[in-house]
């Protein structure tokens, strides 16, 4: 797990103000080094893809979309952060008490 949360923050790190990504409902670039990836597929994809479609939903976003990093993270942070939804947008996610620690820090 250590290989997948340096990853991410490095990825994350990366963004910045200018950077535009595109929206997926698959493994993704923020997957790349996560232990349940086998190949191009993550072993748990049904359960990732209802996580990304809900919040994609309450976002107003869709698949493919190509955003601005900064606006897109600010539309997750009023549309599920700031309503408190994120228990439900990502029900039985094995992340959430990490997320919702960093959610509360964000608030």
């Amino acid at each position: 797990m250590k290989k997948f949360t340096e990853n991410m923050y490095s990825t994350i790190s990366r963004l910045n103000n200018e950077s535009n990504v595109m929206l997926t409902k698959c493994s993704d670039t923020l997957c790349s080094k996560c232990p349940n990836r086998l190949s191009d597929k993550c072993k748990d994809e049904e359960k990732i893809q209802f996580f990304d479609n809900n919040a994609l939903k309450e976002c107003g976003l869709s698949e493919g979309q190509i955003i601005n990093w900064v606006k897109a993270r600010d539309i997750a942070k009023d549309q599920i952060l700031k309503k408190g939804i994120i228990q439900d947008v990502c029900a039985g996610c094995g992340w959430s008490s990490i997320c919702y620690k960093k959610a509360g820090e964000i608030i």
